[in-house]
């Protein structure tokens, strides 16, 4: 399950989609994504559900930083 996360850091067009028009405006995909995850990691890795919440949206504040700033790091290049 965190493997998704762990990879996806490294892609920024993955998270490109919860950043459009303004820069702090969060789509709405991007919030059912969150969501999704909150439940994911509440059922299969039995954390308790403020747990769950402060580790996704550490992960998203994480990227919105590294989107805004533009310091990804990345795969290759």
């Amino acid at each position: 399950v965190l493997l998704f996360y762990m990879v996806a850091m490294f892609f920024p067009k993955w998270w490109k989609m919860a950043w459009r028009y303004r820069r702090t405006r969060i789509d709405y995909v991007a919030t059912l994504i969150a969501i999704v995850w909150v439940l994911l990691l509440v059922t299969i890795l039995k954390l308790q559900l403020i747990h769950a919440l402060a580790f996704v949206f550490a992960v998203i504040i994480v990227q919105a930083v590294a989107l805004k700033t533009k310091r990804m790091p990345r795969l290759g290049r």
